[in-house]
C-alpha cells in the first residue's frame, strides 16, 4: 500500500508541482490550433476561387495549408525536445511521436469531416 501511495505522490509532483499538465496542455492546444490553420488552408485549395472570393487563390489555401504544416512540425519538435531533457529511454520517445502523429491525423479527420 505504501508503494502505490509513493508512486502518487511522484506522479502528483511531476504533473502539478512541476508543471508538466500545463504543458501537456499547451502542447494539445498548439496541436488543434496548428491542425485547424492546415485544414483551412487544404479546405480553400477544394473551392473554386470564384464562389469564395477574389482574393481566396488555391495558391492561398495551399500557402495557409503549408504553414499549417509548418506549425504542427515545429510543436512536434518542440515536444522532442523538451522530452529529451527527460531522459527517456528511446522507446518512449518513438511511442510519443506515434501517438502525436495519430492524433495529429484523427483531429485532422475530424476538423475537415464536421467543417
Amino acid at each position: 500500500m505504501a508503494r502505490g501511495a509513493n508512486r502518487l505522490r511522484v506522479l502528483r509532483h511531476v504533473l502539478f508541482e512541476r508543471g508538466v499538465s500545463r504543458l501537456i496542455f499547451e502542447h494539445a492546444r498548439n496541436l488543434v490550433v496548428a491542425t485547424l490553420v492546415l485544414a483551412a488552408g487544404l479546405e480553400a485549395t477544394r473551392h473554386d476561387p470564384r464562389e469564395i472570393g477574389p482574393l481566396a487563390f488555391r495558391s492561398t489555401g495551399y500557402l495557409v495549408a503549408a504553414i499549417g504544416a509548418a506549425l504542427v512540425l515545429l510543436n512536434l519538435a518542440d515536444g522532442m525536445h523538451r522530452l529529451s531533457k527527460a531522459r527517456l529511454p528511446r522507446r518512449w520517445h518513438t511511442l510519443l511521436v506515434a501517438v502525436y502523429l495519430v492524433l495529429f491525423w484523427r483531429v485532422a479527420h475530424l476538423i475537415l469531416l464536421y467543417r
